[in-house]
């Protein structure tokens, strides 16, 4: 689907159909980046997945050749890290934003991120002919906690808690009709296919995962504590929380204000929020205890707005300055 204005870049939009892409073109829309035209396509693949997992029919096209983005300045890639790699390969002269955090694919690729890339790198990222590589909220989210308290040694464990909108489209469509079949009594799943509805158990992604969370930590914050991160798979539709067990230091005082100060958090005064409270909302929420000997804090976001926002946070930069230059 294309969208026309009389100026600024020609933006694609590849994996429009899923649940980042999609929260990406609505992004898009809602803060009024700038572009002559807009085009949003499916995934070029044949099970066609987002940057987080499948994508349903949409009247986004179809992405039959790569050389189409030779046509834009800018193209998003909400798609799996194997699509995005493959498109890059092609070189096209498309400014290039990564949503599936793949940034050890591309021999060019850089890792980016709102509050630790700066806006002057950007800029010269983009006059190398960089791919901007955004990391993947939970990595993006636990940095930012433990870079506001100044958290570099020790042992962290962490456990991220992801809802069916992590794994895409049809994961949410699984778990809201098996949930159905559930209350009703009706259930009957093949021996080889996931119970969704009503079940937790760790993400099948975890491996992998636990690889990709420790790159990007390095990458983002430099020296870092040692982490054990475990995924595990809710029965929520939207939304991720993250628990940190923290070693002891300092004041819970200090630990609320420099949390508090932190850019893209919102510190939660009156207790922990839940996934349903964070739905389309920009900000991480967190709150922090004390739980002796260790510190716990609480996160709760939104995964596909957290994703998608970093990405714009690259395009408007980058728009910003195209600008300021002509």
């Amino acid at each position: 689907m294309a969208n026309d204005r009389a100026e600024g870049p020609r933006v694609a939009v590849v994996g429009a159909g899923g649940v980042v892409g999609g929260q990406l073109v609505e992004l898009i829309r809602e803060r009024g980046l700038s572009f002559s035209t807009l085009r949003t396509f499916a995934s070029p693949s044949d099970e066609s997945a987002d940057a987080e997992g499948e994508e349903r029919d949409t009247d986004a096209e179809r992405l039959e050749n790569f050389r189409a983005l030779d046509d834009f300045d800018l193209a998003f890639l909400a798609t799996p890290a194997q699509i995005a790699s493959e498109i890059a390969g092609t070189r096209p002269r498309a400014t290039l934003i990564d949503l599936s955090g793949g940034c050890e694919r591309h021999v060019n690729g850089s890792l980016v991120a709102p509050g630790f890339t700066a806006r002057q790198d950007l800029v010269g990222l983009k006059r190398r002919g960089a791919i901007f590589v955004t990391p993947h909220p939970i990595a993006t989210v636990a940095a930012t906690i433990l870079r506001a308290l100044d958290v570099r040694r020790g042992l962290v464990s962490a456990v991220g808690m992801l809802g069916a909108s992590s794994f895409g489209r049809r994961c949410v469509d699984k778990a809201i009709s098996q949930s159905a079949a559930a209350l009703n009594g009706v259930l009957d799943l093949a021996e080889s296919e996931t119970r969704f509805a009503f079940n937790l158990f760790p993400s099948p992604a975890r491996e992998r995962f636990q690889q990709m969370f420790a790159r990007q930590l390095a990458a983002l914050i430099g020296q870092a504590p040692e982490i054990a991160i475990q995924l595990v798979q809710v029965p929520v539709l939207h939304g991720v929380a993250l628990s940190l067990c923290l070693p002891p230091a300092a004041t819970v005082d200090d630990r609320r204000a420099r949390l508090r100060e932190a850019p893209g958090l919102l510190l939660e005064e009156g207790g922990p929020a839940g996934l349903v409270d964070v739905v389309n909302q920009d900000a991480v929420v967190v709150s922090i205890s004390q739980e002796k000997p260790a510190w716990i804090v609480w996160c709760a976001f939104d995964n596909a707005r957290v994703a998608a926002l970093a990405a714009l946070w690259v395009a408007e930069n980058l728009a910003s300055t195209d600008s300021a230059e002509r």
